[in-house]
């Protein structure tokens, strides 16, 4: 995965202040990218690698608080802050960092005995790594039990009420919220009025017990929390 960069548009819009303290997140990401390359034990690796996923997060969300910021300012328009955010790391990647944080946080101990084991048959660290993460969230959706069904309209509702994700329209409709690329309106479909939106998982609903546990560090009552939700884009037709 890439690190996320500040987009020259997300730079443009905002005032030398905020882009100084994103340019030190980064620099305080690289500080900890060169302590992977020389880290002499798995738990050190473990550490620089902490700081880095850390670091990757702070500055996905800063440029996304700053913008919404300079939004409610009116320091910049909603269409110049629909068009920045879109250009900020994905969501779906930002999910993923947030996994790996939960794992490195919550399951050192777990993490730094598997490294341990594994690292020889790889030719450092970084590798045998990426190579844990694979097989742990593989195992993790290949054996986990089925649990009980699973409201997905219920979810939705509880999600777009938990962060007003939708609203009255200009023409009378109604517009639901993408956190990528902001309101869209609802369409009509078979003399329906349809949402364009839909409710994503940030844990996704498939895990169950332990294996949920160890990817996320969380329990099952999280599953169906609004917090595990947010609304992107379906493009319905």
């Amino acid at each position: 995965m890439q690190p996320p960069v500040i987009p020259p548009r997300v730079s443009s819009l905002l005032p030398a202040a905020k882009v100084e303290a994103l340019e030190q997140i980064r620099k305080r990401r690289f500080t900890s990218f060169s302590k992977i390359t020389s880290a002499s034990s798995v738990e050190d690796f473990i550490e620089a690698k902490k700081f880095i996923v850390e670091a990757d997060l702070e500055l996905v969300d800063k440029q996304r608080e700053y913008l919404c910021e300079a939004l409610e300012t009116e320091a910049i328009t909603q269409d110049q802050h629909t068009k920045a955010i879109a250009e900020i790391e994905s969501p779906e990647n930002t999910q993923q960092r947030h996994r790996e944080y939960g794992i490195l946080v919550r399951h050192k101990k777990m993490l730094k005995e598997d490294l341990e084991e594994m690292t020889p048959n790889f030719s450092d660290f970084d590798d045998a790594y990426a190579s844990l993460l694979c097989q742990k969230v593989e195992a993790a959706r290949s054996k986990a039990p089925p649990g009980p069904s699973f409201n997905q309209s219920k979810f939705r509702t509880t999600v777009m009420s938990f962060y007003g994700a939708e609203r009255d329209a200009p023409d009378g409709g109604k517009q639901g919220y993408c956190v990528v690329t902001g309101w869209h309106n609802h369409v009509m479909k078979k003399g329906t009025l349809r949402p364009q939106t839909k409710a994503s998982h940030i844990v996704p609903k498939s895990l169950r017990g332990p294996d949920l546990s160890y990817l996320f560090g969380v329990g099952e009552t999280l599953l169906q929390d609004p917090r595990n939700g947010m609304f992107v884009s379906s493009f319905q037709k």
